[in-house]
């Protein structure tokens, strides 16, 4: 490699490097490590130097050579990114007009460059610089854990437990034919279990942002998967942490991060740091790509090399788990004299299905010799109006064992943390919630996994609250939602509770009171404008769906009492008399909803445009 090339190898590497950091920390994300800077430098300068050598197959001119040179690179570095974010339907009149531009813009930088290479090159060195630098002081004022005084707090302890992924009727306590959940069971005896609670969203970024906001999805808007928490809206943690509480939090999920804000509010947190390469440009490439060859019968695992990492570095999901609940019993112990408010949150449950043999062994067919089977569900469809491949009826129950496996073995981790507020003799002090962010589907309704759907084996989840003394133990067939949390925390222990944009209601503060609709949403920004909206009330379900790039629209009524498997849609029977003038009013209600619905706007941080996905290719 002569001189020039490697100087302009060099640069590319510089300037993908920056780049790809002025994109991840759009909205305010954590900077990425010092090794995931190095390999992006890495691969932009191999990639810048294998376009060089190409090019000089063009002959001599040096001039011409850079321009050429430069404007693949540009080209390589630019419209990846604009097609990913901005540009997402192929082949529109938008989508066509996009790249010419950018294609024009990008030769007169080239050839600009060409002409001034060396103020180029400098330009380059001090955008490098000055990214890098930016970065690093970011990070040292990223406040993931400090010490504060703090007032005199009230006596309860607040423990908010989230399992990731987890279906309510897959559990015991919902009366389910397996007995996954031994120990949430014990809990649930001696508190009150809502048995129509569900999740405002489908996935766990903006479900979790609803939990600790008390908001809906469209007020606070963590909608697509590179936003975060936006600053606007107090959040649960900031709310008992003014009210004298230590706090803590402790995240297996990659998501909910200091990254993406969810630390706010929290002197403590712990967690799974968000799989940095995996948000970038490049690595979406090289997926897209992968993608590509696949579908012409040519397998390449383009991004296998990007994520290798020791298996320390890269822990299945049960072992997250376990040493969550490590953490979170060994910070317990340190801070049992006063009052605190915990938040914990298992991915156990959550794909790939890969729980320890013997808990999975629990429900797998007699005889089994060990074989897991299908860890990961078959690829999953982003729309209601399509259907995803089916597995046979022999490979869906094994992976139907594996899910209920890793539900007993978070339940089990769930025990743990509990067994351990027993031994410290705080736990008849403690008020104790479990719930989930979102379910899972296995073909109930053509689709597998979660993140679009809103049928209830995805948006309902489990929902226990027990506090001895102040809570008698009960059933409650009344809907429930995820923002109802955070007042009914704040009611529960008779804390004032200030904030009017919360859209929540306190739970067991007027049990006479009808319970209002329950709502939950689903937007789609990065794949089009696909969203959907369903309303629950009176023991009926109203989903309204719409595919504005497709033109595509439906609407769907279920008796949940008569059909609580969703799988009749009144509306599609052709017999509207059949519907009860108080089931064909959710239209109405759900109408309602949408034209109140304000449109929050979360930050930005890039990520992934197909986020659980590209997750799932992972193995979180």
């Amino acid at each position: 490699m002569g001189r020039a090339s490697l100087k302009f190898a060099v640069g590319c590497g510089l300037l993908g490097e920056a780049v790809e950091l002025l994109v991840l920390s759009t909205g305010g994300m954590s900077p990425p490590d010092w090794r995931l800077r190095a390999t992006l430098v890495a691969v932009y300068a191999m990639s810048g130097g294998l376009l060089w050598m190409i090019v000089a197959l063009l002959g001599r001119d040096s001039r011409r050579r850079l321009a050429w040179a430069t404007g693949l690179f540009g080209a390589l570095l630019v419209i990846p990114w604009l097609n990913f974010d901005y540009l997402p339907q192929l082949l529109t009149v938008r989508t066509v007009l996009g790249n010419l531009v950018a294609v024009a813009v990008l030769s007169l930088l080239a050839v600009s460059i060409a002409r001034f290479p060396r103020l180029a090159a400098v330009a380059v060195a001090v955008l490098a610089l000055g990214v890098n630098s930016a970065i690093l002081r970011g990070r040292s004022r990223l406040p993931v854990e400090h010490q504060a005084r703090h007032p005199a707090g009230p006596a309860a302890h607040v423990v908010l437990v989230v399992i990731d992924t987890l279906r309510a009727d897959h559990l015991s306590v919902y009366g389910a034919r397996w007995r996954t959940s031994p120990e949430l069971d014990r809990l649930a005896a001696g508190g009150v279990v809502f048995d129509r609670a569900v999740s405002q969203a489908t996935y766990t970024k903006p479900a979790i942002a609803s939990l600790f906001t008390g908001t809906y999805v469209h007020r606070h808007g963590v909608i697509s998967s590179r936003d975060a928490l936006g600053r606007e809206l107090p959040t649960l943690a900031e709310a008992l942490r003014a009210q004298g509480y230590r706090t803590a939090a402790f995240s297996s999920n990659p998501w909910i991060t200091p990254e993406f804000h969810f630390e706010r509010g929290f002197e403590h947190f712990t967690s799974s740091r968000a799989i940095d390469m995996q948000l970038t440009v490049l690595y979406r490439l090289f997926r897209r790509v992968g993608a590509g060859l696949k579908a012409v019968g040519v397998e390449a695992n383009l991004t296998g090399w990007l994520l290798r990492a020791p298996a320390e570095a890269n822990p299945s999901n049960a072992e997250r788990d376990e040493r969550l609940a490590t953490a979170v019993i060994d910070w317990v112990r340190g801070h049992a004299e006063q009052p605190f408010f915990l938040y914990v949150h298992f991915i156990g449950p959550h794909d790939p299905y890969d729980p320890p043999a013997e808990y999975a062994r629990r429900f797998r067919q007699p005889g089994w010799n060990g074989t897991p089977g299908p860890l990961k569900p078959p690829a999953r469809v982003l729309s209601i109006f399509e259907t995803a491949p089916a597995l046979d009826d022999r490979d869906r129950e094994m992976m139907v064992a594996q899910y209920n496996g890793a539900i007993a073995y978070a339940d089990a981790q769930l025990g743990r943390v509990v067994a351990e507020l027993e031994r410290l003799d705080v736990l008849d002090h403690t008020l104790l919630i479990v719930t989930a962010d979102h379910g899972e589907e296995f073909y109930e309704h053509g689709n597998w996994g979660h993140g679009v759907r809103l049928y209830d084996e995805i948006v309902r989840v489990p929902l226990v609250v027990r506090l001895p003394g102040r809570l008698a133990p009960a059933r409650r067939s009344d809907p429930a939602m995820l923002i109802d949390v955070f007042p009914s925390i704040f009611g529960i222990l008779d804390l004032p509770l200030r904030d009017p944009q919360l859209s929540g209601r306190d739970l067991f503060a007027d049990v006479e009171t009808p319970a209002p609709p329950a709502f939950s949403e689903y937007f789609s920004v990065e794949a089009g404008s696909y969203e959907s909206r369903m309303v629950m009330h009176g023991g009926f379900k109203f989903v309204e769906t719409q595919d504005g790039a497709r033109d595509q629209y439906r609407r769907e009524l279920f008796d949940l009492q008569a059909d609580p498997r969703e799988q009749r849609n009144l509306l599609a029977t052709g017999d509207a008399s059949r519907v009860p003038v108080s089931a064909r009013a959710l239209e109405g209600l759900l109408a309602d909803f949408k034209r109140a619905a304000p449109a929050g706007r979360a930050p930005e941080v890039e990520v992934d445009g197909a986020t659980k996905e590209a997750l799932r290719a992972l193995g979180y």
